[in-house]
Parts: C-alpha cells; sequence; structure tokens
C-alpha cells in the first residue's frame, strides 16, 4: 500500500469493502512497548503501528468496528472522520458516529485528542498496564479494543472494552475487527 506521501508499506485488505483490517484475532499479545506501538507489529492481516496509521488516515478516513459478544450478538460502530496525528503522540480524532454497538469513542471515554498509552509511556494512571494494552485512555474504562480476548462469558478489565453501557451485562468478547477504508 502507498499513501500520499509516497511512503509505502504491507496491508491486508477486505476486498469486499476496501477496508484494511488492523485486528482480526488474539493471537497477537497488545500488551507492548511505545516504540513496538509505533514500529508496528503482528502480521499483514493484523497491527500495522502508529507510523503506518498515521499515514493511513491523513485523507478522509472511516473507521469501522465489528464487535461479537459471548452471546453472540454482533454489533458495529463506524466513524465517518477518523485520523491519527503523527509523532509524537499521535493524538486521535473521531467524528461521525453511526451504528449498533453505542458511541464509546466520543462518549465518556473519549478518544479525541488522547495522546497514544503504552506500558512505558503512560500518561493515565497506569491505564496501558492494568488493562492489558496499548490505547488512547481518557479514563482508563470505557473503550479498549487492545485488551485481552476473555473465555465466553466472562468479565475483567483487561478484555476488550466497548462500555456503552450493554456490555457490562453481556460479558467479553468473542471477536473485534477494526478496519480503515
Amino acid at each position: 500500500m502507498h499513501v500520499s506521501t509516497g511512503d509505502g508499506f504491507q496491508s491486508f485488505c477486505v476486498q469486499m469493502r476496501n477496508f484494511t483490517c488492523l485486528r482480526v484475532d488474539a493471537s497477537v499479545d497488545f500488551k507492548r512497548t511505545f516504540s513496538e506501538y509505533e514500529a508496528g507489529f503482528g502480521s499483514l492481516s493484523g497491527m500495522y503501528g502508529l507510523r503506518s496509521l498515521h499515514m493511513l488516515t491523513n485523507h478522509n478516513t472511516t473507521l469501522r468496528e465489528d464487535v461479537t459478544t459471548a452471546k453472540i450478538a454482533t454489533y458495529y460502530a463506524t466513524y465517518s472522520q477518523f485520523y491519527i496525528d503523527g509523532a509524537p503522540r499521535y493524538i486521535a480524532h473521531c467524528r461521525g458516529y453511526s451504528g449498533t454497538v453505542g458511541d464509546a469513542l466520543n462518549s465518556v471515554s473519549t478518544i479525541n485528542n488522547m495522546g497514544f498509552t503504552t506500558v512505558d509511556r503512560d500518561a493515565n494512571n497506569y491505564c496501558a498496564t492494568d488493562y492489558y494494552g496499548g490505547w488512547w485512555y481518557k479514563p482508563c474504562y470505557g473503550a479498549n479494543l487492545n485488551g485481552q480476548y476473555g473465555t465466553p462469558g466472562s468479565m475483567s478489565h483487561i478484555f476488550i472494552i466497548w462500555y456503552q453501557g450493554f456490555f457490562i451485562q453481556e460479558g467479553s468478547m468473542n471477536f473485534v475487527e477494526i478496519k480503515l477504508r
């Protein structure tokens, strides 16, 4: 994939909707350092890194998240405007929610104007350590799609969180797919 700056990197695209997938399954550990998140880790069908996210999102980018709960209910969230600033903080911006899962990125746990936090670069009182993954935390709870997958029906703060009221009752998520277009 080549972006407007002329830089390129390999990525995995979902051809049906022309989305680039960022997370597909539980095969990658997301409790990583800032430099690992910045460079990227995982595989072509997984995580791409903050530098790549910045390049991918600098022109009219749509973010879509599909989640399936332990009770096998499927939900989605789409944000019509999503972008990540460049280094050093990789600040997130998102607007234009539509979907069935609830707007966790712009509610209590808004990621807007938040820098990326990791276990070794934590600006939010140990959120990345306690919640088991790097993310754009405002409060620790709320939204964290880089947490761990839990066992069906279990609940824990270290699991993938999309708190917009009902996920506390639903338990852990069985499937999360984060995509950009």
